[in-house]
């Protein structure tokens, strides 16, 4: 990974220090979405941890065919989210570029207009991924070993984070649109995804919590 924006990656060559100096740097990307992916895909993670420890146990071997499933779900939805840490960041560096053009350049407005689309699009998509990713763990809480729900309870709460936090990088591009009809769409998805998988995600939590406790 570098630092410069233009160049960001996250891949298997990567540090985690690498890439929280980039975000706290004074750059404009990688930023929150970029976060938020990196997130959601330390969430969903967890349930492939979860997955693999139950598989051995023989006394879920009835469970078998749907952990594997599972376990390829995961496998999709983390490299997914992934590679939105790096699309995040090169939507958000070129909308930052463009802010820089003159006002008085007439071609400013238009150009604006593509960028801010542009910059919508990946956390949107990580907002799916994520959705995912909770749906995952939830199924994963009635399947796992019981030591491993605490994981399971805790990747389902990050990624509620991590979707809460993907809406934020979603609406503060599409309220400057001027395609009214397209920003509310944009809006009415993120609303759905927020008010179905927070309160999924939640509902999971919570019913590892009360197991926990006995």
């Amino acid at each position: 990974m570098q630092t410069n924006s233009s160049r960001l990656r996250f891949d298997s060559q990567a540090s985690l220090d690498e890439f929280t100096a980039a975000l706290a740097a004074k750059t404009s990307a990688p930023g929150g979405g970029s976060a938020a992916a990196l997130v959601g895909a330390v969430g969903v993670s967890l349930a492939s941890m979860a997955a693999h420890f139950t598989i051995s146990k023989p006394q879920f071997m009835a469970h078998e065919k749907a952990l594997n499933e599972l376990l390829d779900e995961v496998s999709s939805v983390r490299v997914a989210l992934l590679s939105l840490v790096d699309e995040d960041a090169k939507g958000l560096a070129h909308l930052m570029s463009v802010y820089k053009i003159p006002k008085d350049n007439p071609q400013r407005s238009d150009l604006l207009q593509q960028a801010l689309q542009g910059a919508y699009k990946a956390p949107l998509a990580m907002m799916e991924q994520i959705c995912s990713a909770i749906d995952i763990l939830d199924k994963m809480s009635s399947m796992c070993a019981p030591m491993l729900l605490s994981d399971v309870g805790s990747g389902a709460l990050i990624c509620r984070a991590a979707l809460e936090a993907a809406s934020y990088n979603v609406l503060v591009n599409i309220r400057l649109l001027h395609d009214k009809q397209e920003a509310q769409a944009v809006d009415t998805r993120c609303s759905y995804m927020l008010t179905h998988f927070v309160a999924q995600a939640e509902a999971c939590a919570e019913r590892i919590r009360r197991y926990m406790k006995g």
